[in-house]
Protein backbone atom coordinates (compact mmCIF):
# COMPACT_ATOMS: atom_id res chain seq x y z
CA UNK A 1 0.00 0.00 0.00
CA UNK A 2 1.17 3.52 -0.78
CA UNK A 3 2.14 5.75 2.12
CA UNK A 4 -0.63 8.33 2.67
CA UNK A 5 1.40 10.63 4.91
CA UNK A 6 2.38 14.03 3.44
CA UNK A 7 5.78 14.49 1.85
CA UNK A 8 7.76 16.90 4.05
CA UNK A 9 10.94 18.83 3.34
CA UNK A 10 12.93 16.44 5.54
CA UNK A 11 11.71 13.49 3.50
CA UNK A 12 12.60 15.27 0.26
CA UNK A 13 16.10 16.14 1.58
CA UNK A 14 16.81 12.57 2.61
CA UNK A 15 15.53 11.13 -0.68
CA UNK A 16 17.55 13.67 -2.67
CA UNK A 17 20.76 12.64 -0.98
CA UNK A 18 20.05 8.95 -1.70
CA UNK A 19 19.06 9.52 -5.34
CA UNK A 20 21.91 8.71 -7.74
CA UNK A 21 21.14 11.49 -10.17
CA UNK A 22 19.98 14.23 -7.81
CA UNK A 23 22.91 13.69 -5.47
CA UNK A 24 25.29 14.54 -8.33
CA UNK A 25 23.10 17.50 -9.35
CA UNK A 26 23.17 18.68 -5.75
CA UNK A 27 26.98 18.45 -5.72
CA UNK A 28 27.36 20.18 -9.11
CA UNK A 29 25.01 22.96 -8.04
CA UNK A 30 27.08 23.53 -4.91
CA UNK A 31 30.58 23.18 -6.44
CA UNK A 32 29.98 24.00 -10.11
CA UNK A 33 29.18 21.94 -13.19
CA UNK A 34 32.10 20.24 -14.99
CA UNK A 35 32.92 21.17 -18.56
CA UNK A 36 33.46 17.57 -19.64
CA UNK A 37 30.16 16.02 -20.74
CA UNK A 38 31.51 12.66 -21.85
CA UNK A 39 29.69 9.77 -20.27
CA UNK A 40 26.90 12.00 -18.96
CA UNK A 41 23.53 10.24 -18.66
CA UNK A 42 20.34 11.67 -20.29
CA UNK A 43 18.81 12.16 -16.84
CA UNK A 44 21.71 14.38 -15.82
CA UNK A 45 21.58 16.31 -19.12
CA UNK A 46 18.00 17.40 -18.35
CA UNK A 47 19.26 19.17 -15.24
CA UNK A 48 22.32 20.67 -17.00
CA UNK A 49 20.04 22.76 -19.25
CA UNK A 50 18.64 24.43 -16.11
CA UNK A 51 21.88 24.72 -14.15
CA UNK A 52 21.62 28.50 -13.96
CA UNK A 53 18.15 28.26 -12.33
CA UNK A 54 18.90 25.55 -9.76
CA UNK A 55 19.50 26.39 -6.10
CA UNK A 56 19.84 24.61 -2.73
CA UNK A 57 17.83 25.42 0.38
CA UNK A 58 17.99 23.34 3.57
CA UNK A 59 19.43 20.43 1.62
CA UNK A 60 16.59 20.45 -0.94
CA UNK A 61 17.16 21.13 -4.62
CA UNK A 62 14.95 23.91 -6.05
CA UNK A 63 14.24 25.04 -9.61
CA UNK A 64 13.13 28.59 -9.13
CA UNK A 65 10.56 28.37 -6.32
CA UNK A 66 9.61 24.76 -7.08
CA UNK A 67 11.08 21.76 -5.26
CA UNK A 68 12.78 19.12 -7.42
CA UNK A 69 11.25 15.76 -6.39
CA UNK A 70 13.37 12.56 -6.44
CA UNK A 71 12.21 9.52 -8.35
CA UNK A 72 11.07 7.55 -5.29
CA UNK A 73 8.73 10.31 -4.13
CA UNK A 74 7.16 11.25 -7.46
CA UNK A 75 4.33 8.72 -7.25
CA UNK A 76 3.29 9.97 -3.82
CA UNK A 77 3.49 13.59 -4.97
CA UNK A 78 1.31 12.84 -7.99
CA UNK A 79 -1.35 11.33 -5.75
CA UNK A 80 -1.25 14.40 -3.55
CA UNK A 81 -1.65 16.69 -6.58
CA UNK A 82 -4.57 14.66 -7.91
CA UNK A 83 -6.24 14.12 -4.57
CA UNK A 84 -9.39 16.07 -5.59
CA UNK A 85 -9.65 14.50 -9.07
CA UNK A 86 -9.93 17.94 -10.65
CA UNK A 87 -8.70 16.91 -14.06
CA UNK A 88 -5.52 17.17 -16.11
CA UNK A 89 -5.35 20.95 -16.55
CA UNK A 90 -6.08 21.69 -12.91
CA UNK A 91 -3.53 19.15 -11.73
CA UNK A 92 -0.83 20.61 -13.98
CA UNK A 93 -1.53 24.12 -12.77
CA UNK A 94 -1.46 22.96 -9.17
CA UNK A 95 1.86 21.16 -9.67
CA UNK A 96 3.52 24.20 -11.27
CA UNK A 97 3.13 26.06 -8.01
CA UNK A 98 5.15 23.62 -5.89
CA UNK A 99 7.14 20.85 -7.59
CA UNK A 100 9.13 20.04 -10.73
CA UNK A 101 11.01 17.19 -12.35
CA UNK A 102 11.75 16.31 -15.98
CA UNK A 103 8.62 15.28 -17.97
CA UNK A 104 6.29 16.39 -15.18
CA UNK A 105 3.41 17.25 -17.55
CA UNK A 106 3.66 13.88 -19.29
CA UNK A 107 3.54 12.02 -15.98
CA UNK A 108 0.45 13.97 -14.91
CA UNK A 109 -1.30 13.20 -18.21
CA UNK A 110 -0.63 9.50 -17.89
CA UNK A 111 -1.77 9.47 -14.27
CA UNK A 112 -5.09 11.18 -15.04
CA UNK A 113 -5.76 8.82 -17.95
CA UNK A 114 -5.15 5.84 -15.66
CA UNK A 115 -7.30 7.22 -12.83
CA UNK A 116 -10.38 4.98 -12.46
CA UNK A 117 -12.46 7.67 -10.81
CA UNK A 118 -11.77 10.20 -13.56
CA UNK A 119 -12.61 7.67 -16.26
CA UNK A 120 -15.97 6.88 -14.66
CA UNK A 121 -17.05 10.52 -14.91
CA UNK A 122 -15.66 11.35 -18.31
CA UNK A 123 -17.83 12.67 -21.14
CA UNK A 124 -20.26 10.27 -22.78
CA UNK A 125 -19.45 10.37 -26.51
CA UNK A 126 -17.95 12.75 -29.08
CA UNK A 127 -20.35 15.49 -30.10
CA UNK A 128 -21.76 15.74 -33.59
CA UNK A 129 -20.91 18.64 -35.94
CA UNK A 130 -22.54 21.92 -35.00
CA UNK A 131 -25.63 22.99 -36.94
CA UNK A 132 -26.06 26.78 -36.50
CA UNK A 133 -29.44 28.46 -36.73
CA UNK A 134 -29.96 30.47 -39.90
CA UNK A 135 -30.05 34.25 -39.68
CA UNK A 136 -33.58 35.69 -40.06
CA UNK A 137 -34.28 38.23 -42.76
CA UNK A 138 -35.46 40.98 -40.37
CA UNK A 139 -35.73 41.82 -36.65
CA UNK A 140 -38.14 39.86 -34.50
CA UNK A 141 -38.79 37.24 -37.12
CA UNK A 142 -37.50 34.51 -34.79
CA UNK A 143 -37.12 34.82 -31.01
CA UNK A 144 -35.70 32.42 -28.41
CA UNK A 145 -37.09 32.24 -24.87
CA UNK A 146 -36.01 30.57 -21.62
CA UNK A 147 -36.40 30.97 -17.86
CA UNK A 148 -33.59 31.95 -15.48
CA UNK A 149 -33.61 31.72 -11.72
CA UNK A 150 -34.49 31.87 -9.03
CA UNK A 151 -32.62 35.17 -8.59
CA UNK A 152 -33.36 36.91 -5.28
CA UNK A 153 -36.55 34.87 -5.05
CA UNK A 154 -37.75 35.84 -8.55
CA UNK A 155 -37.87 34.07 -11.93
CA UNK A 156 -36.58 35.86 -15.05
CA UNK A 157 -38.14 35.24 -18.47
CA UNK A 158 -35.42 35.82 -21.12
CA UNK A 159 -36.54 36.77 -24.66
CA UNK A 160 -33.80 37.09 -27.32
CA UNK A 161 -34.18 38.26 -30.90
CA UNK A 162 -32.12 36.09 -33.27
CA UNK A 163 -31.47 38.95 -35.72
CA UNK A 164 -30.49 41.87 -33.48
CA UNK A 165 -29.45 39.86 -30.37
CA UNK A 166 -31.73 42.20 -28.38
CA UNK A 167 -32.55 40.84 -24.90
CA UNK A 168 -35.78 41.49 -22.99
CA UNK A 169 -36.08 40.31 -19.37
CA UNK A 170 -39.38 40.02 -17.46
CA UNK A 171 -39.30 39.60 -13.67
CA UNK A 172 -41.97 37.15 -12.51
CA UNK A 173 -42.85 35.31 -9.33
CA UNK A 174 -43.74 31.97 -10.97
CA UNK A 175 -42.76 30.20 -14.18
CA UNK A 176 -46.27 29.15 -15.24
CA UNK A 177 -48.01 29.12 -18.61
CA UNK A 178 -50.35 31.98 -17.75
CA UNK A 179 -47.52 34.21 -16.53
CA UNK A 180 -45.45 33.38 -19.62
CA UNK A 181 -48.26 34.37 -22.00
CA UNK A 182 -48.86 37.66 -20.13
CA UNK A 183 -45.19 38.63 -20.28
CA UNK A 184 -44.92 37.71 -23.96
CA UNK A 185 -47.91 39.93 -24.76
CA UNK A 186 -45.98 42.86 -23.25
CA UNK A 187 -42.99 42.10 -25.48
CA UNK A 188 -45.16 41.75 -28.59
CA UNK A 189 -46.75 45.12 -27.80
CA UNK A 190 -43.30 46.72 -28.09
CA UNK A 191 -41.75 44.88 -31.03
CA UNK A 192 -44.56 43.07 -32.84
CA UNK A 193 -45.52 39.43 -33.28
CA UNK A 194 -42.69 37.10 -34.36
CA UNK A 195 -43.06 34.36 -36.93
CA UNK A 196 -41.11 31.71 -35.02
CA UNK A 197 -40.77 31.10 -31.29
CA UNK A 198 -38.01 28.73 -30.10
CA UNK A 199 -38.03 27.19 -26.59
CA UNK A 200 -37.05 24.05 -24.70
CA UNK A 201 -39.47 21.41 -23.44
CA UNK A 202 -40.33 22.99 -20.09
CA UNK A 203 -43.84 22.34 -18.79
CA UNK A 204 -44.90 25.97 -19.23
CA UNK A 205 -43.94 25.88 -22.94
CA UNK A 206 -45.56 22.56 -23.91
CA UNK A 207 -48.92 23.16 -22.23
CA UNK A 208 -52.00 23.17 -24.55
CA UNK A 209 -52.85 26.73 -23.51
CA UNK A 210 -49.47 27.98 -24.72
CA UNK A 211 -49.83 26.12 -28.02
CA UNK A 212 -53.23 27.72 -28.54
CA UNK A 213 -51.71 31.12 -27.73
CA UNK A 214 -49.10 30.67 -30.47
CA UNK A 215 -51.68 29.47 -33.02
CA UNK A 216 -54.02 32.40 -32.43
CA UNK A 217 -51.18 34.88 -33.00
CA UNK A 218 -49.84 33.15 -36.12
CA UNK A 219 -46.63 31.99 -34.43
CA UNK A 220 -44.81 28.77 -35.30
CA UNK A 221 -43.59 27.23 -32.05
CA UNK A 222 -40.31 25.28 -32.41
CA UNK A 223 -39.14 23.06 -29.55
CA UNK A 224 -35.57 21.82 -29.27
CA UNK A 225 -34.46 18.26 -28.55
CA UNK A 226 -34.85 17.17 -24.90
CA UNK A 227 -31.74 17.21 -22.71
CA UNK A 228 -29.87 19.32 -25.27
CA UNK A 229 -29.47 22.93 -24.02
CA UNK A 230 -27.12 23.84 -26.87
CA UNK A 231 -29.98 23.49 -29.37
CA UNK A 232 -31.39 26.66 -27.81
CA UNK A 233 -27.93 28.12 -27.39
CA UNK A 234 -28.90 31.73 -28.09
CA UNK A 235 -31.28 31.79 -25.10
CA UNK A 236 -28.83 29.89 -22.89
CA UNK A 237 -26.06 32.38 -23.70
CA UNK A 238 -28.42 35.27 -22.89
CA UNK A 239 -29.21 33.66 -19.51
CA UNK A 240 -25.48 33.48 -18.76
CA UNK A 241 -25.00 37.13 -19.75
CA UNK A 242 -27.82 38.33 -17.49
CA UNK A 243 -26.74 36.21 -14.49
CA UNK A 244 -23.10 37.29 -14.72
CA UNK A 245 -24.12 40.91 -15.12
CA UNK A 246 -26.33 40.80 -12.03
CA UNK A 247 -23.52 39.32 -9.92
CA UNK A 248 -21.19 42.18 -10.86
CA UNK A 249 -23.64 44.95 -9.92
CA UNK A 250 -23.41 46.82 -6.64
CA UNK A 251 -26.20 48.04 -4.43
CA UNK A 252 -29.74 48.43 -5.66
CA UNK A 253 -32.92 46.51 -6.18
CA UNK A 254 -33.26 43.69 -8.65
CA UNK A 255 -35.01 45.94 -11.19
CA UNK A 256 -32.29 48.59 -10.85
CA UNK A 257 -29.45 46.14 -11.37
CA UNK A 258 -31.29 44.49 -14.26
CA UNK A 259 -31.80 47.85 -15.97
CA UNK A 260 -28.08 48.58 -15.72
CA UNK A 261 -27.15 45.21 -17.20
CA UNK A 262 -29.58 45.56 -20.12
CA UNK A 263 -28.53 49.16 -20.81
CA UNK A 264 -24.86 48.17 -21.00
CA UNK A 265 -25.55 45.13 -23.13
CA UNK A 266 -27.84 46.92 -25.62
CA UNK A 267 -25.42 49.83 -26.10
CA UNK A 268 -22.31 47.64 -26.65
CA UNK A 269 -21.34 46.04 -30.01
CA UNK A 270 -22.20 42.36 -30.18
CA UNK A 271 -19.39 39.92 -30.95
CA UNK A 272 -21.38 38.20 -33.73
CA UNK A 273 -23.02 41.12 -35.56
CA UNK A 274 -20.39 43.77 -34.83
CA UNK A 275 -23.23 46.27 -34.23
CA UNK A 276 -25.01 47.21 -31.02
CA UNK A 277 -28.44 45.65 -30.50
CA UNK A 278 -29.94 49.13 -29.99
CA UNK A 279 -28.83 50.29 -33.46
CA UNK A 280 -30.48 47.33 -35.12
CA UNK A 281 -33.76 47.74 -33.22
CA UNK A 282 -34.34 51.50 -33.49
CA UNK A 283 -34.58 51.62 -37.27
CA UNK A 284 -37.50 49.20 -37.60
CA UNK A 285 -41.19 49.32 -37.00
CA UNK A 286 -43.20 46.78 -35.01
CA UNK A 287 -43.75 43.57 -36.89
CA UNK A 288 -47.14 42.81 -38.39
CA UNK A 289 -48.25 40.17 -40.85
CA UNK A 290 -47.65 42.52 -43.80
CA UNK A 291 -44.28 43.94 -42.69
CA UNK A 292 -41.48 43.90 -45.21
CA UNK A 293 -37.95 42.79 -44.53
CA UNK A 294 -35.13 45.07 -43.45
CA UNK A 295 -31.45 45.03 -44.52
CA UNK A 296 -29.68 41.85 -43.49
CA UNK A 297 -26.33 41.07 -41.91
CA UNK A 298 -26.36 37.61 -43.43
CA UNK A 299 -22.75 37.46 -44.62
CA UNK A 300 -21.16 38.61 -41.37
CA UNK A 301 -23.25 36.40 -39.11
CA UNK A 302 -22.90 33.34 -41.34
CA UNK A 303 -19.13 33.83 -41.46
CA UNK A 304 -18.98 34.13 -37.67
CA UNK A 305 -21.18 31.07 -37.25
CA UNK A 306 -19.05 28.99 -39.60
CA UNK A 307 -15.88 30.03 -37.78
CA UNK A 308 -17.49 28.92 -34.54
CA UNK A 309 -18.63 25.72 -36.26
CA UNK A 310 -15.09 25.07 -37.56
CA UNK A 311 -13.61 25.41 -34.07
CA UNK A 312 -16.40 23.31 -32.60
CA UNK A 313 -16.13 20.55 -35.22
CA UNK A 314 -12.44 19.91 -34.55
CA UNK A 315 -13.46 17.58 -31.73
CA UNK A 316 -16.71 16.46 -33.37
CA UNK A 317 -17.34 13.12 -34.98
CA UNK A 318 -19.78 12.81 -37.88
CA UNK A 319 -22.48 10.25 -37.27
CA UNK A 320 -25.19 9.21 -39.74
CA UNK A 321 -28.40 7.57 -38.53
CA UNK A 322 -31.32 6.82 -40.84
CA UNK A 323 -34.86 5.66 -40.07
CA UNK A 324 -34.98 1.93 -39.51
CA UNK A 325 -31.45 1.57 -38.14
CA UNK A 326 -30.74 -0.20 -34.85
CA UNK A 327 -29.33 2.30 -32.37
CA UNK A 328 -28.27 2.72 -28.73
CA UNK A 329 -29.76 5.59 -26.69
CA UNK A 330 -27.85 7.18 -23.81
CA UNK A 331 -29.75 7.07 -20.52
CA UNK A 332 -28.15 9.20 -17.78
CA UNK A 333 -29.22 8.80 -14.16
CA UNK A 334 -28.14 10.66 -11.07
CA UNK A 335 -26.85 14.19 -10.52
CA UNK A 336 -23.75 15.60 -12.14
CA UNK A 337 -20.76 14.56 -10.06
CA UNK A 338 -22.84 12.58 -7.55
CA UNK A 339 -23.52 8.96 -8.49
CA UNK A 340 -23.98 9.77 -12.15
CA UNK A 341 -24.10 6.68 -14.38
CA UNK A 342 -24.70 6.17 -18.09
CA UNK A 343 -26.57 3.28 -19.70
CA UNK A 344 -27.12 2.59 -23.38
CA UNK A 345 -30.59 1.26 -24.20
CA UNK A 346 -31.14 -0.66 -27.48
CA UNK A 347 -33.83 0.32 -29.96
CA UNK A 348 -34.38 1.49 -33.52
CA UNK A 349 -34.86 4.92 -35.10
CA UNK A 350 -38.36 5.63 -36.41
CA UNK A 351 -38.16 9.35 -37.31
CA UNK A 352 -35.58 12.12 -37.80
CA UNK A 353 -36.31 15.87 -37.57
CA UNK A 354 -33.08 17.79 -38.00
CA UNK A 355 -30.87 16.71 -35.10
CA UNK A 356 -33.83 15.42 -33.04
CA UNK A 357 -34.42 11.67 -33.34
CA UNK A 358 -37.44 9.63 -32.34
CA UNK A 359 -36.37 6.17 -31.12
CA UNK A 360 -38.52 3.21 -30.19
CA UNK A 361 -36.78 1.11 -27.52
CA UNK A 362 -36.94 -2.66 -27.44
CA UNK A 363 -39.25 -2.46 -24.41
CA UNK A 364 -41.80 -0.42 -26.42
CA UNK A 365 -41.05 3.08 -25.12
CA UNK A 366 -40.72 5.96 -27.59
CA UNK A 367 -38.08 8.60 -26.78
CA UNK A 368 -36.94 11.81 -28.44
CA UNK A 369 -33.23 12.48 -28.16
CA UNK A 370 -30.53 14.64 -29.71
CA UNK A 371 -28.14 13.06 -32.19
CA UNK A 372 -25.36 13.42 -29.58
CA UNK A 373 -27.19 10.92 -27.36
CA UNK A 374 -27.79 8.26 -30.04
CA UNK A 375 -25.16 6.01 -31.67
CA UNK A 376 -25.67 3.28 -34.28
CA UNK A 377 -25.71 -0.26 -32.94
CA UNK A 378 -23.02 -2.57 -34.35
CA UNK A 379 -25.16 -5.37 -35.83
CA UNK A 380 -25.15 -7.15 -39.19
CA UNK A 381 -27.27 -5.44 -41.84
CA UNK A 382 -27.71 -2.26 -39.82
CA UNK A 383 -28.63 0.06 -42.65
CA UNK A 384 -31.75 1.78 -43.80
CA UNK A 385 -33.72 0.55 -46.82
CA UNK A 386 -32.59 2.43 -49.90
CA UNK A 387 -33.83 2.47 -53.47
CA UNK A 388 -31.72 0.33 -55.85
CA UNK A 389 -29.06 2.30 -57.68
CA UNK A 390 -28.43 -0.31 -60.37
CA UNK A 391 -31.08 0.01 -63.11
CA UNK A 392 -30.94 -3.72 -63.80
CA UNK A 393 -32.27 -4.36 -60.28
CA UNK A 394 -35.03 -1.74 -60.51
CA UNK A 395 -38.58 -2.99 -61.19
CA UNK A 396 -39.76 -2.51 -64.74
CA UNK A 397 -42.53 0.15 -65.03
CA UNK A 398 -45.95 -0.81 -66.46
CA UNK A 399 -46.16 -0.71 -70.23
CA UNK A 400 -48.08 2.19 -71.79
CA UNK A 401 -48.86 2.95 -75.46
CA UNK A 402 -46.17 4.59 -77.57
CA UNK A 403 -47.46 7.07 -80.14
CA UNK A 404 -44.13 7.57 -81.91
CA UNK A 405 -44.01 3.90 -83.06
CA UNK A 406 -47.26 2.51 -84.53
CA UNK A 407 -47.87 -0.46 -86.88
CA UNK A 408 -51.07 -1.65 -88.49
CA UNK A 409 -52.00 -5.03 -90.04
CA UNK A 410 -51.63 -5.50 -93.80
CA UNK A 411 -55.38 -5.83 -94.30
CA UNK A 412 -55.96 -2.38 -92.74
CA UNK A 413 -53.03 -0.55 -94.34
CA UNK A 414 -54.54 -0.19 -97.87
CA UNK A 415 -58.00 1.33 -97.12
CA UNK A 416 -56.63 4.03 -94.80
CA UNK A 417 -57.87 7.36 -96.23
CA UNK A 418 -55.35 9.72 -94.60
CA UNK A 419 -52.42 8.21 -96.58
CA UNK A 420 -52.85 10.39 -99.77
CA UNK A 421 -52.07 14.08 -99.83
CA UNK A 422 -54.15 16.07 -97.36
CA UNK A 423 -57.26 17.71 -98.85
CA UNK A 424 -56.95 20.88 -96.82
CA UNK A 425 -54.10 22.64 -98.73
CA UNK A 426 -54.90 24.32 -102.06
CA UNK A 427 -54.01 22.19 -105.16
CA UNK A 428 -52.17 24.95 -107.09
CA UNK A 429 -49.60 25.27 -104.35
CA UNK A 430 -46.34 23.78 -105.73
CA UNK A 431 -44.56 23.49 -102.37
CA UNK A 432 -45.16 20.43 -100.15
CA UNK A 433 -47.92 20.91 -97.56
CA UNK A 434 -46.73 22.26 -94.26
CA UNK A 435 -49.08 20.24 -91.94
CA UNK A 436 -47.56 16.92 -93.09
CA UNK A 437 -45.55 15.82 -90.04
CA UNK A 438 -43.45 13.03 -91.61
CA UNK A 439 -42.74 11.59 -95.10
CA UNK A 440 -44.69 8.48 -96.24
CA UNK A 441 -43.35 5.05 -95.21
CA UNK A 442 -40.93 3.24 -97.52
CA UNK A 443 -42.26 0.72 -100.05
CA UNK A 444 -40.32 -2.25 -98.72
CA UNK A 445 -42.18 -2.13 -95.39
CA UNK A 446 -45.92 -1.51 -96.08
CA UNK A 447 -46.96 -2.48 -92.56
CA UNK A 448 -44.92 0.23 -90.84
CA UNK A 449 -46.27 3.72 -90.42
CA UNK A 450 -44.19 6.73 -89.50
CA UNK A 451 -45.03 8.36 -86.17
CA UNK A 452 -47.43 11.26 -86.40
CA UNK A 453 -46.13 13.14 -83.34
CA UNK A 454 -42.92 13.02 -81.35
CA UNK A 455 -43.08 11.03 -78.12
CA UNK A 456 -40.53 9.82 -75.54
CA UNK A 457 -38.89 6.46 -76.16
CA UNK A 458 -39.59 5.36 -72.62
CA UNK A 459 -42.78 3.35 -73.51
CA UNK A 460 -43.28 0.25 -75.77
CA UNK A 461 -45.59 0.32 -78.82
CA UNK A 462 -49.22 -0.72 -78.63
CA UNK A 463 -49.62 -4.39 -79.37
CA UNK A 464 -45.93 -4.94 -80.23
CA UNK A 465 -43.19 -6.88 -78.53
CA UNK A 466 -39.47 -6.71 -79.13
CA UNK A 467 -36.11 -5.49 -77.92
CA UNK A 468 -34.34 -2.18 -78.47
CA UNK A 469 -30.81 -0.75 -78.49
CA UNK A 470 -29.11 2.64 -78.78
CA UNK A 471 -27.39 3.29 -82.10
CA UNK A 472 -24.55 5.70 -82.86
CA UNK A 473 -27.01 8.55 -83.52
CA UNK A 474 -28.44 8.33 -79.99
CA UNK A 475 -31.66 6.86 -81.35
CA UNK A 476 -33.26 3.56 -80.51
CA UNK A 477 -33.37 0.61 -82.94
CA UNK A 478 -36.20 -1.77 -82.02
CA UNK A 479 -36.20 -5.40 -83.20
CA UNK A 480 -39.79 -6.65 -83.21
CA UNK A 481 -40.58 -10.25 -82.47
CA UNK A 482 -42.08 -10.77 -85.95
CA UNK A 483 -38.72 -9.90 -87.57
CA UNK A 484 -39.19 -6.24 -88.42
CA UNK A 485 -36.69 -3.56 -87.54
CA UNK A 486 -37.79 0.00 -86.85
CA UNK A 487 -36.01 3.10 -85.61
CA UNK A 488 -37.43 5.57 -83.09
CA UNK A 489 -36.95 9.19 -84.06
CA UNK A 490 -36.70 10.61 -80.56
CA UNK A 491 -33.28 10.61 -78.80
CA UNK A 492 -33.00 8.54 -75.65
CA UNK A 493 -31.73 10.17 -72.44
CA UNK A 494 -29.73 8.35 -69.79
CA UNK A 495 -32.52 8.01 -67.22
CA UNK A 496 -34.77 6.36 -69.85
CA UNK A 497 -32.30 3.66 -70.81
CA UNK A 498 -32.97 1.41 -67.76
CA UNK A 499 -36.61 1.03 -68.83
CA UNK A 500 -35.72 -1.28 -71.74
CA UNK A 501 -34.17 -4.67 -72.34
CA UNK A 502 -31.45 -3.90 -74.88
CA UNK A 503 -29.36 -6.39 -76.83
CA UNK A 504 -26.95 -6.10 -79.80
CA UNK A 505 -28.73 -5.88 -83.13
CA UNK A 506 -28.10 -8.75 -85.54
Amino acid sequence: MMDASPVTAAVVRLATERDATLSRVLQYTRDGWPEDRSGESPELSAYRTKQGELSIQNGCLLWGARVVIPVKLRERVLQMLHDGHMGESHTKGFARMYVWWPNLDFDITQMVKACVTCQQYRHQAPVTPLSPWSLPSRPYERVHIDYCGPVEGKMLLIVVDAYTKWIDVHVTTRATTEVTMEELRKTFAYWGIPKFLVSDNAQCFVAPAFQSFCTQNGITHLRTAPLSPKSNGLAERAVQTVKQGLRKQGNGTLHTKLARVLFTYRSSPHSTTGVTPAELMTGRRMRTRLDCMLPSLQDRVVSSQWKMKERYDRQAQRRTILPGMSVLVSQVSGLAGVGRTTRWLPGHCINISGLKLTVRLDDGRVLQRHLDQVVPKAVAGNQAVRQPTDWTAAPRPPQTPLTSLRTTPTSQATPSPPTPSPPTPSPPTPSPPTPTPLPPPPAECPERERPTSPSPVGRPARGLEGRGELNSRLKCDVQLSRGESVECREPVSAPQVPRYNLRPRK
